[in-house]
């Protein structure tokens, strides 16, 4: 999961369009990123390219493979946690899940799936923006942005 700062109490903000794009650093296929507008559905809108279909994996703010998902301290999460075929999740509590937590189970499976289909969607739609690596910040538009090697 990407870096976020955090609040005085130690508490990490995951807003909705930051969650899905942290969702393919988790799975670890960063190189190429789209980060969707917020439009519904799989409708283009005038202000930027038709959003990624996340499927199952639209709900999910941390997806794992192995070998486990550990939080320290004081981490609030917004959005289901899940990890498949690991079944270890650690550290709730003291960190706080404003979701659900899927071990091994069909919907952590399920939602790996939808997110590998989301990122082969993503990964073949030209490029609308080339970034140096690790600067992707502030306000995003809509579309595909590779950042390089």
């Amino acid at each position: 999961m990407s870096a976020r700062p955090a609040d005085a109490k130690g508490h990490h903000n995951m807003k909705r369009p930051f969650r899905r794009a942290a969702l393919a650093f988790v799975a670890g296929i960063a190189l190429t990123l789209a980060i969707s507008t917020l439009a519904t559905g799989g409708r283009a809108s005038a202000a930027g390219p038709t959003t990624v279909n996340l499927g199952a994996a639209d709900s999910f703010a941390i997806l794992a493979g192995t070998p486990a998902v550990t939080n320290t301290g004081n981490t609030r999460v917004t959005g289901d946690i899940g990890i498949h075929p690991a079944a270890a999740v650690t550290g709730f509590p003291p960190g706080i899940v404003v979701g659900n937590i899927n071990r091994a189970d069909a919907l952590a499976l399920q939602a790996k799936n939808s997110l590998s289909a989301a990122y082969n969607d993503a990964a073949s739609r030209p490029v609308t923006s080339v970034v140096a690596a690790g600067t992707l910040s502030g306000t995003l538009v809509g579309g595909v942005y590779n950042s390089g090697a």
